[in-house]
């Protein structure tokens, strides 16, 4: 994966980061605008500042809301 760096608001990492990203294929969808939003930083093994922590938890979670299984 390429992260651009030195944009503004861009989400940061690092190496050994581990987070849980939402990212799109589709052509129309900007990989840009809106990142920080599709970007929840695990730490100690939680998802950090969301209601469902547990990452396997979260994923199913995301997935339902989507409304779709893939």
């Amino acid at each position: 994966m390429w992260v651009l760096a030195g944009l503004d608001d861009a989400p940061t990492f690092t190496a050994g980061d581990e987070a849980v990203l939402l990212l799109g294929s589709a052509l129309t969808e900007s990989n840009v605008v809106g990142l920080n939003q599709g970007v929840y930083p695990i730490r100690e093994g939680r998802v950090v500042g969301q209601q469902v922590t547990d990452p396997a938890a979260f994923k199913r979670a995301v997935v339902e809301a989507r409304g779709s299984g893939s």
